[in-house]
């Protein structure tokens, strides 16, 4: 407040009892003051001063036109006025909304916010909707008090409840084995060669053979693959084409 008279600091304290800085420190807003141009009239040293505003925050960028006028009058140079000059009589006369903008950013995150909130809307209200219907389902058919008389008796009868939960999970288990059902042979000879290729595939890439060893290997192959065509396989084939597989392993 060394370039300016007692009009300044009135200026500076009204702002600062309105709250305008800390508005702008707690915003995190950046203002910058863009000079257009400066009237002097040198015969009564007066100016006029015309410039931009500019007050960026994390969501929007305003300007404002900024008008201010006032007096200079000379005085002794010093250490802190080196320019031999006092602004006096300072005054704005004009301040007013040039442009405001909303930042792109913030529209995209605004959105992304209230979708959000669309969606977890819409998800509670279908599970009220879902709760109030079984609650109204379960009142007409009278499910709750069964439900209840039950959790009573069960309450009371610990033994017998843990008889009839170890009895339901045995016969489950049991159920479970015996109709599972079983496998044909020829599924059993389908998994059983898918095994022993799968096998036989991983040795050969691992280790070089000569060209006996391979004529051996595509012999055996075709005699499976002429065993396979019969459809319908005996016992005595199964036992060949294990002991063909178990050849092809070695």
């Amino acid at each position: 407040m060394y370039l300016i008279d007692d009009s300044g600091l009135k200026q500076y304290n009204n702002l600062k009892e309105k709250g305008y800085f800390n508005t702008i420190l707690a915003s995190s807003a950046t203002v910058t003051i863009m000079t257009d141009s400066i009237k002097i009239d040198m015969n009564n040293l007066s100016f006029k001063y015309y410039g931009i505003q500019r007050i960026e925050r994390e969501t929007s960028i305003l300007k404002r036109q900024l008008v201010t006028t006032g007096k200079l009058r000379q005085i002794p140079r010093t250490e802190n006025n080196p320019h031999g000059l006092i602004i006096t009589d300072w005054k704005t006369i004009l301040n007013k909304d040039l442009d405001y903008k909303v930042k792109k950013e913030f529209l995209m995150k605004l959105f992304k916010h209230k979708k959000n909130d669309r969606k977890e809307k819409i998800k509670t209200k279908a599970e009220q909707a879902t709760v109030i219907l079984l609650t109204k389902i379960f009142q007409r058919f009278g499910v709750n008090n069964a439900c209840e008389r039950l959790l009573a008796w069960a309450d009371i009868h610990h033994k017998v409840m843990f008889g009839i939960t170890i009895s339901f999970l045995s016969l489950v288990t049991f159920l479970s084995i015996v109709m599972r059902p079983s496998r044909k042979a020829m599924q059993v000879f389908n998994e059983e060669k898918n095994k022993r290729q799968i096998s036989i595939d991983s040795r050969l890439q691992k280790k070089q053979i000569g060209v006996g060893d391979l004529l051996e290997v595509i012999k055996m192959q075709n005699e499976i693959n002429e065993l396979r065509k019969n459809g319908k396989l005996t016992p005595e084939d199964t036992l060949r084409i294990k002991d063909l597989y178990n050849k092809l392993n070695k």
